[in-house]
């Protein structure tokens, strides 16, 4: 057993420790249904916004081209590099075309994306595909009226 797994082990027998046998089951459902949501949203969020992770298959001209650029402050005392995009302009086009259809901002200069509006539109969409197979499915907090 890995370093994690003992970890993921002891943080699991902590979370049920002194808890009775409904208590525990009612708490390894409720984690279940967690972690369906979870891997449902994600699966959405790839599927509907895959240029949000199309950094990850750069090669190291395209993430030193994304590097390059301005900096850029952001309010906060930080500056923000905005680097050149290595995606073909009429693939931005269509992205920032669908991107508005969703209602959501288009990537940024270097084809990057810095907010969390395209999560929370698949979270959504896993929350109502999820809420249709039956109303046991999603307790009361992970349901339709906790996202807006």
């Amino acid at each position: 057993m890995n370093r994690l797994k003992k970890e993921q082990v002891k943080k699991y027998n902590a979370e049920r420790q002194g808890l009775s046998l409904a208590q525990i089951q009612a708490l390894n459902e409720k984690q279940a249904r967690e972690e369906r949501l979870h891997q449902l949203t994600r699966h959405i969020h790839v599927t509907w916004f895959p240029e949000e992770y199309d950094f990850m298959c750069d090669d190291w001209v395209d993430s030193q081209k994304r590097k390059q650029g301005i900096r850029f402050p952001d309010g906060n005392g930080h500056s923000r590099h905005q680097g050149s995009n290595p995606m073909s302009a009429s693939y931005i086009t269509d992205v920032n075309l669908r991107r508005s259809a969703f209602g959501i901002a288009p990537l940024e200069q270097n084809g990057l994306y810095h907010g969390n509006d395209s999560w929370l539109i698949a979270q959504r969409e896993a929350v109502l595909r999820l809420a249709a197979e039956g109303p046991d499915v999603l307790d009361k907090p992970y349901g339709i009226d906790r996202i807006k």
